[in-house]
């Protein structure tokens, strides 16, 4: 058989691998990594980083930040230089993306090579430095284990899930349902408890290694906090007005927008804060209404996240890309499309070049002095209006296709049976 796909996959992997990384994000970890290795926690108050960037910092649970320890250590020992450090942290990417096209192709060939040759996966799973191909790669084992009724081991892949990203957990409230709803109590405890001591073996050598721990409160709150952004019906729409104003002022006319812009951010944060909890509220009384098959209770909680939530980073994808894949390929596809052009317009394809290497970090800043003046307002209204287009595209997609799968009758996928299978009590 051919395999010249897989080579020129694997091609793709490495040259990305070699050459890209995010820049902000490559800084944040590399600065995780040398905290570490010193012996300093990473959820107590950095006031000279937010000093000198502004922003937030470490933001997710400990799981990954260990990864980034090794990675150090590794680099540390080899002399290191920064390139060594890009290569053992996104190293920990490429890792996950192998294990992934390797549990696909067990299950399902044909969807690990559409995983494998899409070239958007080691953009977004490795140029971005995000370890969200790890959380795909627990929700893909969580739910083949499911399917063979080994829910201890379900409980621990997804306390893994959890321990790189929050995300995993809006899955058990209606993974727990579906065992209910079939009697199967004993199954739920061991589901349920199996997840506490693997949150519990995540958490605990940060807690005795560490003195910050407690802190993670301050990761809660910058998420609870945090304006919409990203892939959202919301931001979309925003990009957009920003369009207008901005060929308003490129031709002319002088509006005033900044109260109006003000008022409109408050109310898209406040709609937010009703929309996301209000949502899942709304999806928990629906699962109590009927039976939900395994691929609606692994599948829909993470795809009405991508739609609810007020921030949707491109990498999100990640998460629930390998099993959708697996169980549903062509809705994959009607994404695509947006989902690429959203990638490279809304940030540009430069801000996967590492600082390190001197490159301007926009298309702007690429046009010659003579004619920037002129022509780079309308790139950035070109990209802008790219950005806001695909964002909604992307949504509405998003949206028809949890509406098919959430109205998928009981017995077109796969059911957790009342009956306890022979050899798989419990």
């Amino acid at each position: 058989m051919d395999q010249r796909w897989f080579q020129w996959g694997m091609l793709a992997h490495v040259a990305v691998l070699l050459l890209l990384a995010h820049g902000y994000d490559m800084l944040v970890f590399q600065d995780v990594a040398r905290r570490l290795l010193r012996g300093e926690g990473i959820y107590a108050p950095f006031g000279e980083w937010l000093a000198r960037h502004g922003d937030e910092y470490y933001a997710y649970p400990p799981l990954f930040a260990y990864l980034l320890w090794i990675s150090g250590r590794i680099a540390v020992a080899l002399g290191g230089h920064w390139w060594l450090e890009h290569l053992f942290i996104k190293g920990w990417m490429l890792l996950a993306d192998l294990l992934v096209f390797g549990l696909l192709y067990r299950a399902h060939p044909g969807a690990a090579r559409t995983y494998w040759t899409w070239w958007i996966v080691p953009v977004a799973g490795i140029a971005h430095v995000q370890p969200d191909l790890w959380v795909g790669l627990a929700v893909l084992s969580a739910y083949a284990l499911a399917r063979r009724e080994r829910w201890p081991a379900v409980g621990l892949l997804l306390a893994a899930g959890i321990g790189v990203k929050f995300i995993p957990l809006l899955i058990m409230p209606f993974l727990v349902g579906v065992l209910v709803q079939a009697r199967r109590y004993r199954a739920a405890l061991q589901l349920c408890g199996a997840l506490a001591a693997g949150l519990l073996i995540v958490w605990l050598p940060y807690a005795v290694a560490y003195e910050d721990a407690t802190q993670f409160a301050r990761v809660i709150h910058y998420h609870l906090s945090r304006p919409p952004a990203g892939l959202t019906a919301a931001t979309g729409l925003r990009f957009l007005i920003d369009v207008q104003w901005a060929v308003q002022v490129l031709t002319g006319i002088e509006p005033s927008r900044a109260a109006a812009m003000v008022l409109a951010d408050d109310a898209l944060a406040t709609f937010y804060r009703v929309l996301t909890p209000l949502a899942f509220v709304l999806l928990g009384a629906v699962a109590l209404g009927r039976r939900w098959s395994l691929e609606q209770a692994f599948l829909i909680p993470l795809l009405t996240f991508l739609l609810v939530n007020r921030v949707v980073n491109e990498q999100y994808l990640l998460m629930v890309l390998p099993l959708l894949l697996l169980v549903d390929a062509p809705a994959v596809a009607r994404l695509a499309r947006p989902y690429a052009v959203y990638l490279f317009a809304a940030g540009t394809p430069l801000r996967f070049l590492p600082r390190e290497y001197g490159w301007p970090l926009s298309v702007e800043a690429l046009v010659p002095e003579p004619l920037g003046g002129t022509v780079t307002p309308w790139i950035g209204v070109g990209l802008a209006l790219a950005s806001g287009g695909a964002a909604l595209l992307f949504s509405y997609r998003l949206w028809r296709l949890l509406h098919r799968i959430a109205g998928e009758g009981a017995g077109e996928r796969h059911q957790v049976s009342a009956v306890v299978p022979e050899g798989a009590r419990g």
